[in-house]
């Protein structure tokens, strides 16, 4: 039994690392240059991502517009501002 707690106290502090080394390299977005797209009725994020998106990848703009407006979730609501990143052409 004690063994079996100290392997799982082992686990959650492993996790736990992990977890907070993720949030640490989080990606500095500042003096990333974005467009403003306001949501409308119907719209979803995947349809924003897709049409102004900076990736070629549909998901991969997704996650970029998520993370740059800090959102937990790919819930867009009609009136809500998404700043969208733009990607420099080289």
């Amino acid at each position: 039994m004690i063994l079996f707690s100290v392997w799982l106290v082992l686990v959650m502090f492993v996790v736990s690392s992990i977890l907070m080394a993720g949030d640490a390299e989080a990606t500095d977005l500042s003096g990333v240059e974005y467009i403003e797209v306001t949501v409308e009725k119907g719209d979803t994020l995947w349809q924003i991502a897709s049409e102004f998106g900076p990736y070629t990848s549909t998901r991969q703009s997704i996650y970029a517009i998520m993370e740059f407006n800090q959102m937990d979730s790919k819930v867009v609501y009609p009136g809500e501002v998404l700043r969208v990143p733009v990607l420099e052409e080289k």
